[in-house]
């Protein structure tokens, strides 16, 4: 008898697309996205669940529905005028025209980095949750997942613009949103699985942010996985859902 994969509908920010793009690698004919519904910047409630029920609409019912945490959410930083949430891309291009070659450095920074409020921290979580229980009434049958939130500028992306402080604040506020988040997302719904960043990653346990350095989780852009990290979370994701079993999930889990 032929066996039926397991369909997945994903919500998160661009790093949570880069988990998807390996998890249609890896899951193969066993976990298969049926739906990616992006957050730009700040918890976009209305608009996601909006989304998530146009995919309902055009007839997707998820087996499982993976929402990963308000990444973009938790520091404003930027320049004047432009202040945000959203990382500040920087892009060099070296030429080597002897060779004909490009090579692009892409790095994320952050500006004058503030920590949210105690008000916004609060509004924050109560968005995130709110999101949960929004899939959860859209997608009733649906396993709703909460994956943490994964670690990102665990070093300073220049001298000019963070300090050793920011890099430890900006992990720090982190642990707190994901913290409240379960916290409350229990409170109001008991069915809510949560998939830890390190877990998935294939870690003993959560790490500080020179652990995280040492053993080289974040890549060179200092805000999105490392492809091992990429391609580790994919597989605990298919390992987890796939119904086939763990041992029919492509490639191997790379060990630190």
């Amino acid at each position: 008898e032929k066996q039926v994969g397991v369909s997945v509908v994903m919500v998160g920010g661009s790093q949570m697309g880069r988990i998807r793009e390996e998890l249609e690698v890896v899951g193969k004919g066993r976990v298969e996205v049926v739906g990616f519904v992006k957050s730009h910047g700040k918890a976009e409630v209305k608009r996601i669940s909006s989304a998530l029920k146009e995919l309902a609409q055009a007839g997707k019912k998820p087996d499982v529905v993976l929402i990963g945490g308000p990444s973009n959410s938790m520091v404003e930083h930027g320049k004047d005028g432009s202040r945000g949430y959203q990382p500040e891309r920087s892009v060099k291009v070296r030429s080597d025209m002897g060779k004909s070659r490009q090579e692009w450095e892409v790095k994320y920074h952050m500006t004058d980095p503030r920590r949210i409020s105690m008000s916004e921290k609060r509004t924050l979580v109560d968005k995130v949750a709110e999101m949960v229980q929004d899939a959860s009434r859209v997608f009733p049958r649906a396993e709703i997942g909460y994956v943490t939130m994964f670690p990102r500028h665990v070093r300073k992306c220049c001298e000019e613009h963070m300090t050793d402080e920011d890099v430890v604040m900006t992990d720090g506020i982190r642990r707190e949103v994901d913290r409240d988040v379960k916290e409350l997302v229990r409170e109001k719904d008991g069915s809510v699985s949560f998939l830890e960043w390190w877990e998935l990653l294939g870690l003993e346990g959560d790490m500080t942010v020179d652990e995280s350095r040492r053993m080289g989780i974040v890549g060179s852009d200092g805000v999105h996985l490392t492809d091992k990290a990429n391609g580790n979370a994919a597989l605990s994701i298919c390992h987890r859902y796939a119904r086939t079993g763990a041992a029919e999930c492509g490639r191997k889990r790379m060990r630190w």
